[in-house]
């Protein structure tokens, strides 16, 4: 796999587990959480998002700023 989809995928991934972890597919559903990843995450996912649709890939690093603080917000650590 090429570092670009390794990257990809892991965004993918990011998305999926910001999205489980509002819709409480989790366990319990922290409010605090919630607040936190709407003001600190979901405008940075968007960002990513658009630039992607406008050829422009995620970045390695700041993938690793997002998941670094997903897991800040919530506990849960990327899959290894």
């Amino acid at each position: 796999m090429t570092d670009q989809a390794d990257t990809n995928d892991r965004f993918t991934l990011l998305c999926a587990e910001v999205a489980a972890a509002v819709k409480g597919d989790r366990g319990h559903v922290d409010p605090r959480h919630i607040i936190d990843i709407r003001d600190h995450l979901l405008e940075p996912i968007y960002e990513i998002r658009q630039q992607a649709r406008d050829g422009r890939p995620p970045r390695p690093g700041r993938i690793d700023q997002l998941w670094d603080r997903f897991t800040d917000i919530t506990g849960i650590a990327e899959p290894t």
